[in-house]
């Protein structure tokens, strides 16, 4: 018999996009939720008045400041044994934290982490790619995990209480569930994957957020890594997103369109281009794959050359990053 209670936290800046669907979604819970706690982060919109009806208590901050300083007092004034973080454009399914509730029952986590189901009503190729490869990329995980996934994940509150929560400090919440993970495993504590616990993001991105998402988080993980080892382990992991194939696909993608510009420029043999190119495809065939089940070849096509220039993309926010970590040496 389940006993944990359960409050879930959810951060809000101008969110009157989703929170509704949010919140409706937590009533259809098959888990009881002892508490929603709503931090909202001095929104400007509609957030405020359109859960005016809703049982859930809600905490307006005078001043905008960031969504880490948003759970953290929603963390503090909690009175539950798991704290449950969500992001505000997430809609949870029935089963979501009943499955979060056994993984820790049936383990000795002391936090667990869910991941992005397949289905959604994305209409932009951008957002069913970010949904599909975050959904890949964690799937393609161990069970036992050195990270936390802000849009769903469980957390035991002395746990929480005891690494000080998130880290205010920073500047961009591209990294900031990252980084807490970095932290509890630092302890020695359990965090585990369940592919069970899963919710479906209602967050559209065009092409200028996409492009701008993924240079911002790379540029993260060379932080995160820079506080482990300033040199070595920066240059790893500020590249590397889950897996070592897109350390090497960052690479190849600048290494295609270098040999392709100096084929033009110095007429070097275009067997460079071609080598890249194809070493590049074939190391991605296992995500595209994935990919062509949900979306067939049209989208796939399209997927395959947003995936090209994510991985560009990303080696250059990296490079950026570790250029910041050298000037402070």
């Amino acid at each position: 018999m389940n006993s944990n209670k359960l409050s879930v936290i959810i951060p809000t800046y101008n969110s009157e996009k989703y929170i509704e669907n949010t919140v409706n979604s937590l009533k259809k819970s098959q888990y009881p939720i002892h508490e929603i706690i709503l931090i909202d982060d001095s929104s400007n919109d509609n957030t405020i008045s359109i859960l005016s009806d809703f049982n859930i208590k809600i905490y307006k901050q005078v001043n905008h400041t960031n969504a880490n300083r948003c759970r953290n007092i929603g963390a503090r004034i909690s009175t539950s044994d798991i704290l449950v973080f969500l992001d505000s454009d997430v809609i949870i399914k029935p089963d979501t934290l009943l499955n979060l509730v056994n993984s820790f029952e049936n383990s000795e986590a002391s936090a667990v982490v869910g991941l992005y189901a397949v289905n959604h009503s994305y209409k932009s190729i951008f957002s069913k790619y970010k949904n599909l490869w975050i959904r890949y990329s964690y799937l393609k995980s161990k069970p036992s995990i050195d990270w936390i996934f802000a849009a769903i994940s469980g957390i035991k509150k002395d746990v929480f209480l005891q690494i000080s929560g998130f880290d205010e400090s920073l500047k961009t919440n591209q990294i900031d569930d990252i980084e807490l993970g970095k932290r509890i495993s630092s302890l020695g504590l359990k965090i585990i994957l369940n592919p069970k616990v899963e919710v479906i993001h209602q967050k559209e991105y065009s092409f200028s957020t996409f492009i701008s998402n993924e240079y911002n988080r790379s540029q993260g993980f060379v932080k995160i890594a820079g506080n482990i080892n300033p040199i070595i382990k920066s240059i790893f992991y500020g590249i590397a997103n889950i897996y070592p194939s897109f350390v090497i696909s960052t690479i190849l993608s600048n290494l295609v369109i270098i040999s392709l510009i100096a084929y033009f420029i110095n007429d070097i043999n275009i067997g460079f281009f071609i080598l890249f190119f194809l070493t590049y495809s074939i190391i991605n065939i296992p995500f595209l794959r994935y990919f062509y089940k949900q979306y067939f070849l049209l989208d796939s096509i399209k997927a395959f050359f947003i995936q090209f220039i994510d991985h560009f993309v990303c080696f250059w926010g990296s490079i950026k990053g570790f250029i910041k970590i050298l000037k402070k040496l």
